[in-house]
């Protein structure tokens, strides 16, 4: 084997590892690509279900001010009515929710924490 002939072989072997080399850089790159848009489409769907519950407690809030005024008009001193009382029927209800979900809901600090 001539010098000629192993300078060849030694630039095909360099040659084949970078192109090895290369093919493993582009599928890592594709997969990272593919990992960015599952998250991008993940973002996109919880700001979604962020808009519909916003929209929804909204709907709720409208709801809720209509029906206190319909209270206050035919029973005006229902105990619903009192400053503070829908709220710690809401406090009583979420802390329940959330114990029921293996979390405790401190109101005063408004912290959650798992159970």
């Amino acid at each position: 084997m001539s010098i000629r002939d192993y300078n060849r072989g030694t630039a095909d072997a360099t040659w084949a590892a970078s192109l090895q080399a290369r093919g493993q850089a582009q599928a890592t790159a594709r997969q990272w690509q593919s990992y960015c848009e599952s998250l991008e489409r993940q973002l996109q769907e919880a700001r979604l279900a962020e808009l519909k519950r916003a929209a929804e407690l909204a709907g709720r809030d409208a709801q809720q001010k209509a029906l206190r005024a319909a209270l206050r008009q035919a029973v005006p001193e229902h105990p619903l009515l009192r400053e503070g009382e829908l709220g710690r029927v809401a406090t009583e209800v979420m802390v329940k929710h959330f114990s029921d979900n293996g979390y405790v809901f401190d109101p005063q600090k408004r912290l959650l924490s798992k159970v």
